[in-house]
């Protein structure tokens, strides 16, 4: 019948000479027999229509690996059906299905007149919306993606991620595509801070999902990690040049504390913690070393110069 598709014809041809009609004869082309039927249905077993299926055969290329029959494939029907006609040479074959917001998929065959059934898992997107702070640059921020029970094709890979924060339409996201189903952990980190500030573990993405997630709704960055400015003055208010490191005690995300070196940039020291207040010890020669805890934002680390001493000495 005219819908049963037919193997081209292709024949070696001899120069043709300039301005001459060549006659190829009476060319005869004749039915093929079905190789594979099959259908292709997502991960809720509902059929998927113009889903391109072609087949595969392993050959040896330097090393053993499958690659395309030259123009055998298809796209199934509404009902999600498919077709493959033709006779092949005995070998290891396999239908590779690809379609448009679904995960690549593949489907063994084991001989002619096979029959196959392909699932494809429908591509997730991680969409979380965020409040930063203005002081938080987008480029300093990090937002990390971390599989925790994830299933896979041993083909296809579904590793860690990370990406930086986006601006669309004056909102901040935190985005990732293509993402396979299962359960994840986000967690953001910023530059100059040894750990991820907030972490949102264990959410589950849905096969299909790719709207906001309920869980990564306007996450407000600004409530779990703090800026602090830090400008030395003398007792007086007077800028005072610092040329050492000074001591600061910062509170981990774990709630474990740690000493850091706060080495000042020009006029100001920049630190970060997740806690809203900073431990400080003021270390330069020639000035009293006091601890002294300061608010998140612009303060001023004083340090306070030593008394002069008066020693008066016998006779």
């Amino acid at each position: 019948g005219d819908e049963v598709p037919t193997r081209g014809f292709a024949a070696p041809l001899a120069q043709l000479p300039e301005g001459a009609v060549s006659d190829l004869g009476e060319i005869a082309l004749d039915e093929l027999a079905e190789f594979v039927r099959g259908v292709v249905v997502d991960d809720g077993g509902n059929p998927i229509p113009s889903t391109h299926v072609q087949l595969e055969r392993e050959r040896l290329a330097g090393e053993m690996g499958f690659v395309d029959v030259p123009f055998v494939n298809t796209r199934t029907g509404e009902d999600g059906t498919f077709q493959l006609f033709g006779a092949f040479e005995p070998g290891r074959y396999r239908l590779r299905v690809q379609k448009r917001d679904h995960f690549r998929a593949y489907g063994e065959v084991r001989g002619q007149g096979s029959e196959c059934r392909v699932e494809m898992k429908r591509k997730c997107r991680v969409v979380g919306t965020v409040l930063a702070p203005e002081w938080m640059l987008r480029e300093r921020v990090r937002v990390d993606l971390l599989p925790v029970a994830v299933s896979v094709p041993p083909e296809e890979k579904s590793g860690s991620r990370s990406d930086q924060l986006h601006d669309h339409e004056d909102k901040t996201y935190a985005y990732f595509d293509n993402v396979w189903p299962g359960t994840y952990s986000l967690s953001f980190r910023l530059q100059g801070f040894p750990d991820p500030f907030l972490v949102i573990d264990r959410f589950v993405l849905e096969p299909g999902q790719v709207d906001l997630h309920p869980r990564l709704r306007d996450l407000d960055l600004g409530a779990y990690i703090f800026r602090f400015e830090i400008h030395p003055v003398d007792q007086n208010g007077q800028p005072v040049g610092v040329d050492r490191p000074q001591l600061t005690k910062i509170t981990r995300a774990d709630g474990s504390e740690q000493f850091l070196g706060l080495v000042m940039k020009g006029q100001y020291g920049e630190v970060f913690n997740t806690s809203p207040k900073l431990e400080v010890l003021p270390m330069m020669a020639g000035y009293v070393a006091d601890n002294q805890v300061l608010a998140p934002g612009r303060s001023e680390l004083v340090f306070r110069q030593v008394p002069p001493v008066d020693v008066v000495l016998p006779g």
